[in-house]
């Protein structure tokens, strides 16, 4: 392996097994800063997908995160991949390889195995804001009634009866999002090997959720998507990206002295 300057670090953007790297065209992605090329480091059947970079920092920038997301999009068409978080960076070469391969080999295999053959897909499912509203209107009572007292006869509606209204509308979002949020997991957690829930980042949100999906199976994950937003046409509003490096499965970092 080419030895570099002594003041390069060594970025990392995952770790995968070795055998899909050891034959094939080298990795095209251009890494962090757009330099550097992609090569790995290798340990027994494990690699660390690697570039140098000339300081342990890394400035979080939009330009810099794609690279990140780019580089690990490519490996994964390769191979399974564990991916790193953005800005994880060695002192070296040689810290990578003791540290992180040597040092974590049995932990890096033992994830490996969670998500072999598998990608991630991400699911964000949100209300459409009128017919969620025109819902809760129509099967909540008071909330109905607070609704025509402070839109049609304002001069008797008072602040109570608003901030009534507010808590009211907002308990009902709640629990009408929790509650179809089970439906959707019920049917998608069917095609998947695990899952994991996020909070919701918005009151509209109902459910934000990530799907470990074996490859062969990312077929029938697409059309339950498809049979859902289908069914739930006019209410729900769809976001799903896919596939991913599986983001959400993994948890890794390199403990070095930088």
């Amino acid at each position: 392996m080419a030895q570099f300057p002594a003041h390069l670090a060594t970025y990392v953007y995952g770790v995968a097994p070795a055998e899909p790297f050891r034959v094939g065209a080298p990795l095209r992605s251009p890494g962090i800063g757009g330099r550097a090329p992609l090569r790995t480091i290798v340990f027994d059947d494990l690699v660390a997908v690697v570039s140098d970079v000339p300081d342990i920092r890394i400035d979080v920038t939009r330009e810099n995160l794609l690279s990140h997301q780019c580089v690990l999009d490519e490996v994964l068409k390769r191979s399974d991949v564990l991916p790193f978080s953005f800005g994880t960076v060695a002192e070296n070469d040689a810290e990578v390889r003791a540290v992180l391969l040597q040092d974590g080999y049995d932990a890096l295999h033992e994830q490996l195995q969670h998500v072999r053959g598998c990608i991630e897909l991400e699911v964000k499912v949100f209300w459409d804001e009128q017919c969620l509203f025109a819902e809760i209107v129509q099967e909540n009572e008071e909330v109905r009634a607070l609704r025509d007292t402070v839109a049609f006869t304002p001069d008797e509606a008072t602040n109570l009866d608003k901030i009534t209204l507010g808590q009211l509308t907002e308990a009902e979002i709640h629990s009408k999002s929790e509650w179809e949020a089970e439906g959707l997991l019920s049917v998608l957690e069917m095609h998947a090997v695990d899952l994991v829930v996020s909070p919701n980042l918005s009151e509209t949100m109902l459910l934000n959720a990530a799907f470990l999906v074996e490859r062969s199976r990312e077929s029938d994950f697409d059309s339950a998507i498809a049979g859902l937003a289908e069914a739930h046409a006019g209410r729900f509003i769809f976001n799903y990206v896919g596939p991913l490096p599986p983001y959400s499965f993994i948890n890794l970092a390199i403990a070095g002295e930088g």
